[in-house]
């Protein structure tokens, strides 16, 4: 694991970290996906908000009203924009590249491919899951799938500002897979049933 910054200090409670989060992204993917960069930089949108409310509702099962999402919260997002803005700085960035699926797994969307990377970005306040380094597995072997050249996988927390990557030759060796072919091989007959 390495700290690239210091954790940020919250302004508002931490049972708003996953708005935050996705608010945060949401207006760094805009800022990533414009021509008017300097423009598109600058803020937290009207629209960047409402668009996080509604994946949020998709993802809590239930919306979350406008009214709640206060400027501490919002305060918080931006911090942790302006350091996604940073880290990924003079990058050429794809948000949410699409990873065709296969067998039983639909098409899967990364965070971001940048170069040879894949990366997914975690704004929590606890360590790195398990869960979160199997789902960057899963985005990996689907990219082979995808014929895409991938060196390296990262999970990076603007929130905590540490990053955890793994060199993908060193792959094979950790899940006891004795060539990448094979690792590639034995995740196509798990999907296939």
């Amino acid at each position: 694991m390495t700290e690239w910054s210091l954790p940020i200090t919250p302004s508002a409670e931490t049972q708003w970290n996953d708005i935050i989060a996705e608010l945060a992204f949401t207006a760094f993917s805009r800022g990533v996906n414009t021509s008017q960069q300097s423009e598109a930089l600058s803020y937290i949108t009207e629209d960047d908000i409402n668009a996080a409310i509604t994946k949020m509702g998709v993802i809590r099962g239930q919306a979350l009203e406008r009214h709640l999402i206060t400027k501490e919260i919002l305060h918080d997002a931006e911090v942790i924009r302006s350091r996604l803005i940073s880290y990924f700085a003079q990058h050429d960035v794809t948000v949410h590249p699409k990873l065709r699926g296969f067998g039983a797994l639909n098409a899967l969307h990364p965070d971001m491919i940048v170069g040879q990377t894949i990366y997914e970005v975690k704004a929590s306040k606890f360590n790195i899951k398990r869960e979160d380094l199997k789902q960057l597995l899963v985005y990996y072997l689907l990219s082979q799938i995808n014929d895409l050249k991938i060196t390296r996988l990262c999970l990076t927390n603007p929130r905590r500002g540490v990053d955890y990557s793994i060199d993908v030759s060193d792959l094979q060796t950790s899940l006891g897979a004795p060539s990448r072919s094979q690792l590639l091989h034995l995740f196509k007959e798990e999907l296939k049933g």
